[in-house]
């Protein structure tokens, strides 16, 4: 909700003395904005409602009828006529906070390639995969999302659509589901890293890989959790 905006910062300029990037004075240009708000929590809620929504600048600024907006912009009375984009917002979340070690978190936008850590015809080694387990600080976790009719004791499992779900608020819910059964202290500091399957043919809730902080949160959670069921 906008009346939780702390500020709005444009072209990385603080709204109260930004400058316009402009080649003239009735053509101005901004491309960007970025707003900062009180907590993670609604930056992230905002995020999920922006792309679910497809807005874009003309649905917000615009009426039926005008493609173009007339507005004053300083004390002088200037006129400066605003043609908006009809593409969807791209919004992300940002952060001032300087990105963890590459010891402890993935650097690149793309997510890593992973192998599973068990005997095959390429590597049956046991010795050797013992000691990639011990070391990892990766999990593959699947049956994520239980979309059986079945009728069980306790409650009736309802049929989902894996295209009704939003990722940002499962990728919430397995961290909130598996923090507590993170012990390194780096866990403390910097939240599970979770990566989602990007293959859009296929769901994208089946399974997914988490990067803990330390290999001591891998083996606390598979220790704890192999077999269990978590409510997100």
């Amino acid at each position: 909700p906008h009346t939780n905006i702390i500020s709005v910062e444009i072209d990385g300029n603080e709204n109260e003395s930004c400058k316009l990037k402009s080649k003239s004075p009735s053509a101005v240009t901004v491309t960007k904005a970025r707003l900062v708000y009180p907590s993670a929590s609604i930056a992230k809620d905002v995020v999920s409602f922006i792309r679910s929504s497809k807005i874009t600048p003309a649905s917000i600024f615009l009426d039926d009828t005008n493609d173009t907006h007339k507005t004053n912009m300083n004390m002088n009375m200037n006129i400066y006529t605003y043609t908006y984009s009809a593409k969807a917002i791209q919004a992300t979340q940002v952060t001032k906070y300087p990105m963890p070690p590459p010891t402890i978190s993935w650097p690149k936008v793309g997510p890593p390639k992973f192998r599973r850590l068990l005997p095959n015809q390429q590597n049956n080694d046991e010795e050797k995969l013992s000691i990639e387990r011990s070391q990892t600080r990766f999990i593959f976790i699947t049956n994520l999302i239980d979309t059986s009719k079945s009728v069980s004791k306790s409650s009736v499992p309802v049929p989902i659509n894996d295209n009704e779900l939003d990722p940002y608020m499962v990728q919430e819910s397995l961290r909130n589901a598996l923090q507590p059964y993170c012990i390194s202290k780096e866990s403390s500091i910097y939240p599970l890293e979770i990566f989602l399957v990007s293959n859009k043919l296929n769901s994208p809730f089946k399974y997914c890989h988490i990067g803990t902080r330390s290999p001591l949160d891998v083996q606390s959670i598979i220790t704890t959790l192999q077999g269990k069921t978590l409510d997100l």
